[in-house]
């Protein structure tokens, strides 16, 4: 398994605010919502040699917008694969986005909220109580 696949997998536990699973002697960390024995599409964003990082419905993500692609969809481009996004946004605006779904070939998201250009949120991280961000996931904390 590599960044950017979507597998299937079964929620077996909730740690520290994040579903963990494992598959075929993997091991995943996972942000989103969902509950002990619910089978759920998660794509891989981060492989840190422990378990690997991934997303599911509910996780937040913070992107920057890279192109339209019609008029009522956005495309961003991180490095673990497309999310398009259901709106008519601005390329090369950042947004904290909600993820929707899961699919083989992208992520779908609708944006929750608009990241100013000169705002104090430092890359990657989205301090919101309210939602799960990938901050301690992608920064490499220990969970």
């Amino acid at each position: 398994m590599d960044v950017g696949e979507t597998v299937e997998v079964e929620i077996g536990e909730r740690h520290d605010g994040y579903l963990k699973a494992e598959r075929d002697g993997s091991r995943f960390s996972i942000a989103g919502e969902g509950s002990i024995g619910d089978t759920r599409k998660i794509r891989i964003v981060k492989n840190q040699g422990g378990p690997f990082i991934a997303v599911t419905e509910g996780a937040t993500l913070r992107l920057r917008i890279d192109e339209v692609v019609d008029e009522s969809t956005v495309r961003a481009d991180p490095s673990y694969g497309p999310v398009l996004i259901e709106a008519s946004l601005s390329p090369g605006d950042w947004w904290q986005c909600v993820v929707t779904g899961v699919q083989e070939s992208h992520v779908t998201a609708k944006p929750r909220k608009y990241i100013p250009r000169n705002s104090d949120i430092p890359r990657g991280d989205l301090p919101d109580d309210s939602t799960q961000s990938l901050n301690h996931l992608l920064s490499g904390r220990k969970l």
